[in-house]
């Protein structure tokens, strides 16, 4: 029934009238707000196409998942999302598995095997931090942790929001008896320190990849970057398929004011997904 017939149908006087309406639209707002506080399942690249209702997806919104690449079968392995960028007065998520069982932490709750945000998470420092559980299945292979995030400026409407999917987080569930201890295995990627640090000009970016980062049988594409202290990229040292073994690079700084600088190492697989970053701090000195 429409609100005006409502109206009509009650003899109310102009001041009551005025109050109802008021009244009314307290609660309305109040059904609006809790609504999309709330959050929802469905809307990972496992299964959905993100959260729509906040647009299209953001470079501007950066979700991270982070957590152990290998659990042992049936095992518990705790696991952080990371989410930034975009107006972040308030941020929420949605995370999902391919196999696994997830476990929600503070402020999430579980609904239709995923998880999500029960209330908004607050930022710290422009960042908002989602801690989770998760537990292996019952078989060997590979599984995955799907997520997306919410960056929103919390005024009640979806307009300016901003979200965005988090690079899909790959799990090796391995088996309990005649395996070595996790902290054992072979580190498949690692970016050293350049040496010399501080220099002028010249200094050696060194990094190794592992034989085990094949065993997946995807090559990986690596790419090595120098960015300034702002984030601007400077130069690119490699950006190519690279076979295992330790790989060493001469980095001439030539032309390039004094200061702090960054290099990045990124890894993606055969599918463009990320599968490894580290970044480093070195420092020119002239």
């Amino acid at each position: 029934m429409m609100l005006s017939n409502i109206l009509h149908r009650i003899q109310f006087n102009a001041m009551t009238r005025n109050k109802f309406i008021t009244l009314l639209f307290i609660f309305v707002s109040s059904v609006y707000m809790y609504a999309f506080s709330g959050g929802v399942t469905g809307t990972t690249r496992k299964n959905g196409n993100g959260c729509t209702c906040h647009g299209g997806a953001s470079k501007d919104v950066i979700v991270r998942i982070t957590g152990p690449d290998t659990v042992k079968i049936n095992d518990t392995a705790s696991y952080i999302i990371k989410l930034s960028g975009g107006p972040i007065m308030r941020g929420g998520t949605n995370i999902a598995t391919g196999k696994g069982i997830l476990i929600a932490g503070e402020r999430l709750r579980l609904f239709n095997s995923e998880l999500t945000h029960s209330s908004p998470f607050i930022p710290h420092n422009d960042t908002v931090t989602i801690n989770f559980k998760y537990i292996a299945p019952s078989s060997l292979g590979t599984d995955t942790i799907f997520a997306n995030g919410n960056s929103v400026n919390f005024d009640g409407f979806t307009t300016g929001d901003k979200w965005n999917f988090a690079i899909n987080k790959k799990v090796e569930i391995v088996n309990t008896t005649g395996i070595i201890d996790l902290n054992s295995l072979p580190q498949v990627y690692s970016l050293k320190q350049n040496f010399p640090n501080p220099f002028n000009p010249v200094t050696n970016l060194e990094f190794e990849i592992s034989p085990a980062s094949r065993q997946g049988g995807d090559l990986g594409f690596v790419t090595l970057k120098i960015y300034d202290s702002i984030g601007r990229e400077v130069a690119v040292i490699v950006n190519s398929d690279l076979n295992s073994g330790t790989y060493k690079y001469e980095f001439n700084s030539s032309g390039m004011a004094s200061g702090i600088y960054f290099y990045q190492m990124t890894v993606s697989n055969g599918k463009s997904e990320e599968i490894y970053r580290e970044k480093k701090k070195m420092i020119i000195l002239k």
